[in-house]
């Protein structure tokens, strides 16, 4: 046999390969900690595959008087995913020159947000709470707004809020929301 050669025959070495292989752990109780892992490992691939895992939107809405507020919004989500959060106004007369959207900022910080559609007129805020100022176009009875975002990959939990819309001459609506992160 040459130098760079390995002799692998068990029986020159001293006996079986297995000699010193633990056996506590290949008794009953193991085959049945593996089978439990096994079936958890299961039911948490089959709900991924169901979808019941992904992102789960939630409408909420009011009304005062001729008009309605309504909130698409992500009622659980997982950090790193894109959702929706869309808000909708709507008015039987036509709607007002100014529309004032308010939101908690602890609400919008679980949100990386890449833009607002339409883009608000103005913004101010005064520490816990943003508002944003539309003008929709004259004559519309409708008004949509739409935030293109997605969870902050370092986001582990959720956040309530509510969206206030008002406007001059309207009573304001407020439409409560609650965002539940799962890992």
């Amino acid at each position: 046999m040459r130098s760079w050669e390995v002799d692998a025959d068990p029986a020159r070495l001293g006996g079986s390969t297995l000699a010193d292989v633990d056996e506590r752990h290949t008794g009953r109780a193991s085959a049945y900690g593996h089978r439990a892992v096994t079936a958890v490992l299961a039911v948490v691939v089959g709900l991924g595959a169901a979808g019941l895992l992904g992102v789960h939107t939630s409408t909420a809405s009011d009304g005062a008087g001729s008009w309605e507020v309504t909130v698409d919004y992500p009622r659980v989500a997982r950090p790193g995913l894109d959702v929706t959060l869309t808000v909708t106004v709507r008015d039987a007369e036509p709607l007002p020159a100014e529309v004032v959207l308010t939101l908690d900022v602890a609400y919008l910080h679980i949100f990386e947000a890449q833009a607002i559609y339409p883009e608000p007129d103005a913004q101010s805020g005064d520490g816990g709470r943003v508002s944003f100022s539309f003008t929709p176009e004259p004559g519309a009875t409708e008004l949509v707004v739409d935030f293109d975002q997605y969870v902050q990959p370092g986001s582990q939990r959720g956040a309530a809020t509510t969206a206030e819309v008002s406007a001059d001459g309207r009573p304001t609506v407020v439409v409560p929301l609650r965002t539940t992160l799962a890992p």
